[in-house]
């Protein structure tokens, strides 16, 4: 069980079915599942292994869906951050979960703790630094398909607020993700017809 088995299989059965609008933007769910495999080829390609984790610095835009679903297939973790964390915040999350990669992207990458700040991460794409490449850059052919993964797998890290203290890791398996999901879709009464919009904002 693989999260992203879910999106090749609505890639296989309905390629041309929008799956994201992003203003006039519209990625179909081949779109998306190509794309995602291209940056699973990527960060392989770059040294990524399953079961390392990667921060995903991104907004609310299609780069964070075509990140997320490619750490998926090449079975390496997404923590989301909060674009709107202080550096203190994001220093401190990226450390605890010894990532091995940040993916970020302006203007929000001005924020992110520099490299030498952040001894277990060996890959920062999107970042401030010169010469820094993007996440279209990283992303390569062939598309890579999803590794198989256990139900009890990590899916993603998702980090509290930290009202009370320093935010915690809550740990998501792919079983959790994927009844989430179901819970979801049973209760919003959604079909292969529903497209995922979001309002064309950066946050």
């Amino acid at each position: 069980m693989n999260v992203a088995h879910f999106l090749e299989a609505s890639a296989r059965r309905a390629p041309e079915r929008p799956a994201l609008v992003f203003g006039d933007r519209v990625l179909t769910y081949g779109d998306l599942d190509r794309e995602a495999g291209r940056v699973a080829a990527g960060l392989a390609r770059a040294g990524l292994r399953p079961g390392e984790r990667v921060c995903l610095h991104l907004a609310n835009r299609p780069e964070f869906a075509l990140a997320y679903y490619g750490c998926q297939k090449l079975g390496v973790t997404p923590v989301a951050l909060n674009v709107t964390y202080a550096r203190e915040e994001l220093r401190y999350i990226i450390g605890d979960s010894e990532a091995a990669a940040i993916l970020s992207a302006p203007p929000f990458a001005a924020q992110l703790p520099e490299a030498g700040e952040t001894p277990t991460v060996r890959l920062r794409v999107g970042t401030a630094e010169p010469g820094a490449i993007g996440i279209g850059a990283l992303a390569v052919d062939p598309p890579m398909r999803a590794v198989d993964a256990d139900r009890e797998d990590l899916a993603a890290i998702l980090y509290t607020s930290a009202t009370t203290g320093r935010p915690k890791g809550v740990m998501l398996t792919h079983a959790n993700v994927v009844s989430n999901t179901h819970a979801t879709v049973h209760h919003l009464r959604m079909t292969l017809h529903h497209v995922h919009q979001r309002p064309h904002t950066q946050v």
